[in-house]
């Protein structure tokens, strides 16, 4: 089994079924097999704070929520997260790949790169970046955290972690 098919195991295991993702090409492999399973339902939405209203919806309607996006998305869905999942303790897992780190190559990313971590902080939304070893487990304890504090939890996922899990 792939790294690809183990992430989405473990949202799986998780009991996590249904999946909002913005289009995004270092998670388009999972994504992929995402929807060739028809535990998840998938929806593609075009920006941040859509995701985070469509995941919400889907929790009130009795789902597990997760959103998959870049981390650059963060600063469209700002509002969305605090007046919506925080305001009202609304579980979601956030699964971002890291935009604006080591050997970033777009100018424009950099930025919020640098101030993920303390913009994160600064809302109260607790922030894990898994390696090789404990990606699955920080999956399912991401999940898990989400659930009982009933609030968003996000995980990072660095770039090259998933060509070096494979």
């Amino acid at each position: 089994m792939n790294s690809y098919a183990k992430i989405v195991a473990s949202l799986k295991e998780s009991g996590v079924n249904f999946i909002v993702h913005v289009p995004d090409k270092i998670l388009l492999p999972i994504i992929h097999e995402i929807e060739k399973d028809s535990f998840f339902k998938s929806v593609l939405v075009t920006r941040e704070e859509e995701g985070v209203g469509v995941a919400a919806g889907a929790y009130l309607g009795g789902k597990k929520a997760a959103l998959l996006m870049q981390s650059t998305g963060l600063g469209n869905m700002l509002n969305a997260l605090t007046s919506v999942n925080i305001a009202h303790q609304i579980p979601l897992l956030i699964i971002m790949s890291v935009r604006g780190t080591l050997f970033e190559y777009n100018p424009a990313d950099a930025p919020l790169g640098k101030a993920l971590d303390s913009i994160l902080k600064a809302i109260g939304i607790p922030y894990f970046t898994p390696n090789e070893t404990n990606l699955y487990d920080t999956i399912r304890g991401g999940v898990a955290l989400s659930e009982t504090s009933r609030l968003p939890v996000a995980i990072g996922f660095l770039p090259g972690l998933l060509e070096r899990s494979r």
